[in-house]
């Protein structure tokens, strides 16, 4: 029983991780553009 809470910890810290990165993604480009219209910095 405790071996299953472990992966289920560890799978729900994996996808917090992934659901992180990607809102982090998604946010920067403009936050860090957020007065600049050229666009230099996107990737």
């Amino acid at each position: 029983m405790k071996q299953k809470f472990d992966a289920l910890r560890q799978e729900k810290t994996h996808l917090l991780t992934i659901v992180n990165d990607f809102t982090s993604r998604l946010t920067s480009p403009f936050g860090s553009n957020a007065g600049r219209t050229d666009g230099v910095s996107a990737d």
